[in-house]
């Protein structure tokens, strides 16, 4: 019996990457990865799933690569272009070939930055970043191609962490396993919306075989609200480190503000003299070392948009998810905490 082919695009990235195992894995789908650079693709190619090199803003290369899908599930993501413009050509080609079903993933970046419960009916607000800007112009070409034709359902995901998370698994322990990360009191204190990777795989799943909620977007989020505070105190117990120590928002803060003119020139120099710097850092034992503690401090060091993150008090109800996908979070904080420090030190990452 076969099963529906369907087309990945973001494939080698976090959700993606977790989406096209899973697809492989349950034979529920027969996924097709969308791969733009090949060094990328190691983590995938590990399962022999088909993979098809294309680039979401050549659209010739694009169409190629999407024949003979019956669905899509797009997280690619990227800058304007790739957001806005591949969003766009990943919904008017699918459209073209005949293609049934498009997931897109969106954010709750979508919302801004405010605080309070926020369904999906919320108003969306850009949050004053260029990327609340372009998630909120994808997520609405997304679901404006919505069709009798094209189905389209949109997910706005939470905070994902779990294995192959950079952002919100890796970084976290790496600052905890450095010593100078702690717990921040009230700045600390907002809710870390946590929703373990394979929560949002089983959402994607759930809006692929849904049989309503076409042209909407749903909330997915996870079965608990903590706090951030908490969230690191977790982890620190989980890598069987000593209990985190208060650290003064205060000073912190300062350092921060201390830190940003630094941040600022690094990003300059990576921008504009990235040839040099690598020269440097080959040529140069001290120079590589002064460089590495710089940044390392770095990470260290939540910037201001960091502290304003983990003292919101926001939440994003997964009730219209579960009312019409069926989409309900299975794993606990502690045992997604669980599997991910198992991943970290499987992989001697910590």
């Amino acid at each position: 019996m076969s099963v529906p082919r369907v087309f990945v695009t973001g494939a080698t990235g976090f959700i993606g990457g977790w989406t096209v195992e899973a697809m492989r894995l349950s034979g529920r789908y027969e996924p097709v990865a969308a791969v733009r650079r090949w060094q990328t693709a190691v983590r995938i190619a590990r399962f022999g799933v088909d993979m098809r090199h294309c680039d979401l803003l050549d659209r010739s290369a694009l169409e190629q690569a999407m024949t003979g899908c019956e669905a899509v599930v797009h997280t690619a993501v990227g800058d304007d272009a790739v957001t806005i413009q591949g969003t766009r050509n990943v919904m008017e080609i699918a459209r073209k070939l005949g293609i049934a079903r498009v997931v897109h993933l969106s954010t709750i970046s979508v919302y801004g930055k405010g605080e309070g419960v926020f369904a999906e009916d919320a108003p969306l607000d850009p949050g004053g970043t260029d990327y609340g800007v372009r998630k909120i112009e994808a997520e609405k070409i997304a679901l404006e191609a919505n069709c009798d034709a094209m189905k389209v359902i949109a997910l706005r995901p939470t905070i994902v962490y779990g294995p192959f998370s950079s952002q919100w698994t890796v970084n976290f322990a790496d600052r905890i396993a450095g010593g100078s990360w702690g717990t921040f009191g009230e700045k600390g204190a907002g809710t870390c919306n946590l929703v373990y990777v394979c929560d949002v795989v089983r959402a994607i799943f759930a809006a692929l075989e849904a049989d309503r909620g076409f042209g909407e977007a749903f909330n997915v989020n996870g079965p608990e609200a903590i706090t951030w505070n908490s969230y690191f105190e977790r982890l620190a117990h989980a890598m069987g480190l000593p209990p985190l120590q208060p650290v003064s928002a205060g000073k912190a803060q300062l350092k921060a503000k201390l830190m940003a003119p630094v941040r600022s020139f690094g990003k300059y120099i990576l921008s504009n003299h990235r040839g040099f710097m690598v020269a440097l850092l080959k040529s140069s034992g001290f120079a590589e070392r002064a460089i590495r503690s710089v940044e390392g401090g770095l990470k260290r060091t939540p910037t201001p948009d960091q502290f304003a993150l983990y003292g919101r008090k926001a939440f994003f109800p997964n009730d219209r998810a579960n009312a019409t996908l069926g989409y309900a979070p299975q794993t606990s904080v502690e045992h997604g905490v669980d599997l991910s420090v198992k991943w970290l030190k499987h992989n001697c990452i910590i």
